[in-house]
């Protein structure tokens, strides 16, 4: 990948970084205006939405790309979609439940996962000093989710 490329992916993760705050901030929005709204309905919208626009970029290009895969084949695309799924759907309940700011930060947190599950599922070497980093981003999220309630403590109800 040329410096060109780089920078292009670069600009394409923080544009998309933009686009899920807009997003989480849109739903947010949604549950103020109306507490009954659930994430599922929001859920249902997104996919709506995604629906509409792979369809229009579809057959808007000149050269349409083939949309060439077997469900046999494909089976990571079918558990990537699930996933996506329940991601979203959790996200949204979350932003119900936590507000829009912790979610997102929270949300902001995958790469930690990431980082911890590649070495046992995509067989990548992690070097030791981010297993250590791993365990201190860990360590940093149970922090911010128990400050959460502030009227509690580790040892129970204050």
């Amino acid at each position: 990948m040329n410096s060109q490329q780089k920078f292009t992916a670069i600009g394409a993760v923080i544009t998309a970084c933009l686009f899920s705050s807009l997003m989480g901030a849109a739903f947010f929005q949604a549950h103020v205006e109306d507490p009954h709204f659930s994430s599922l309905s929001g859920s249902f919208i997104r996919v709506i939405a995604n629906f509409i626009l792979v369809m229009i970029l579809t057959f808007s290009y000149r050269h349409r790309p083939q949309l060439l895969f077997s469900p046999r084949k494909h089976k990571s695309l079918w558990t990537w979609g699930l996933f996506g799924a329940l991601t979203v759907t959790t996200y949204f309940a979350a932003i119900h439940l936590i507000g829009s700011g912790m979610t997102a930060f929270l949300g902001a947190s995958s790469g930690i996962f990431i980082a911890g599950l590649s070495a046992p599922l995509a067989r990548q070497h992690t070097p030791p000093i981010m297993w250590l980093a791993i365990l201190g981003s860990i360590g940093g999220m149970f922090l911010l989710c128990s400050s959460v309630s502030l009227n509690e403590s580790w040892l129970g109800v204050s």
